[in-house]
């Protein structure tokens, strides 16, 4: 059924014959893209007159080699600022020496609290437990995560090193 409709329509579109412009045809449509121009709607008169009384600005002949030649003379900045600048590092260094030295010459440094002692015992329970049950995995997935963990790193490195030789 689909065939014959097929062949039906195969039929029609052969028995069309293409349409033959008029010979003045390309006059006709450019008489009326002219008529259309002349009877163009003025929006701003103002505007317009305005617009085809003024002429194009033209630059000085040297124009852009002056411009240029300031930018050459500009110093460049590093892009790159830190947030934290070095002396803010420096304070919180100091700040961390303090701690560390006080704690250790305090009395209560030669007792370390319990709680403490007890959250590693169980953190390294656990990590051992972890660490066992990298066994049970197959190996290729294993092979898989450090895979694309070499991967990711590299695209990190070789995108900074490229963006860094552009700026």
């Amino acid at each position: 059924m689909t065939k014959n409709k097929s062949d039906i329509l195969k039929r029609c579109i052969r028995s069309v014959e293409p349409d033959k412009p008029p010979p003045d045809f390309t006059e006709l449509v450019m008489n009326d893209i002219r008529a259309d121009a002349q009877n163009e709607v003025v929006i701003n008169p103002a505007l317009k007159s305005l617009l085809q009384q003024t002429q194009d600005e033209k630059p000085h002949a040297h124009f852009t080699h002056r411009i240029m030649a300031q930018i050459e003379g500009m110093g460049y900045k590093n892009a790159y600022q830190p947030i934290i600048s070095k002396s803010v590092w420096y304070w919180i260094a100091a700040a961390a020496a303090v701690l560390i030295v006080s704690l250790g010459f305090s009395e209560r440094a030669s007792n370390p609290p319990q709680i403490v002692a007890r959250y590693f015992i169980d953190l390294g329970n656990e990590l051992s437990t972890v660490f066992s049950s990298i066994n049970t995995i197959p190996s290729v997935y294993l092979l898989t995560v450090i895979a694309v963990s070499i991967l990711l790193l590299s695209d990190y490195y070789l995108r900074n090193e490229r963006f860094s030789q552009t700026k």
